[in-house]
C-alpha cells in the first residue's frame, strides 16, 4: 500500500518530497492522540505512495501499540529520518493476521489493530525475521471504487 518514512522535520521533508522527487501532496493528517502529524503523498508513477510521519513536540508515544519501534525511537536512533515500515493491503485481516503469526511474525500492541492515518483498519508485526523490518497490514474493501478511495 505505502512506504511509510519517519521524519523530523515534516514540512521540509514534504517539500523534497514534492519539489525535487515529483510526488504530489494528497493529504495532510494530524494525529493529535497518537503524538503524530502525517502527510500522504503521491508519485507520478501509479501504485507509489509514501506516508510521511513525524512526531508532535512533545506529545506521547504509541507505545502502547508499537512497544520501542515508536515513530519517536526511530528518530532517536536515526535523527535524519528513513523507512519506518512497509504497508500491505489485505481485503481480510484475519487471514493476514493468521499468516504472518504462522510465520513467527508477533502483532504488535492489542493484535486487534487499530484505525489509521488512512480512516482504514491496520495492524503492525514485529521487525523479525524474514521480514526485516516493521510491517503494517491495512484492510481495505474488495470493491475497486471503495479500494481507490482507501
Amino acid at each position: 500500500d505505502h512506504l511509510g518514512i519517519a521524519v523530523p522535520d515534516l514540512v521540509a521533508a514534504s517539500a523534497f518530497y514534492r519539489d525535487v522527487l515529483g510526488m504530489d501532496e494528497v493529504r495532510h493528517k494530524v494525529l493529535a492522540e497518537d503524538g503524530l502529524a502525517v502527510t500522504f503523498m503521491l508519485a507520478p508513477t501509479p501504485g507509489l505512495s509514501v506516508e510521511l510521519i513525524s512526531p508532535l513536540p512533545g506529545a506521547r508515544e504509541l507505545t502502547d501499540l508499537l512497544g520501542d519501534h515508536t515513530v519517536q525511537v526511530f528518530l532517536r536512533g536515526q535523527p535524519q529520518g528513513g523507512l519506518h515500515h512497509v504497508c500491505f493491503r489485505t481485503h481480510d485481516f484475519a487471514a493476514a493476521k493468521r499468516s504472518l503469526e504462522a510465520a513467527g511474525v508477533a502483532a504488535l500492541g492489542n493484535g486487534k489493530g487499530i484505525i489509521g492515518a488512512s480512516g482504514r483498519p491496520v495492524m503492525f508485526f514485529a521487525p523479525t525475521l524474514p521480514a526485516g523490518m516493521l510491517v503494517e497490514v491495512k484492510e481495505v474493501p474488495r470493491d475497486p471504487a471503495v479500494q481507490a478511495a482507501a
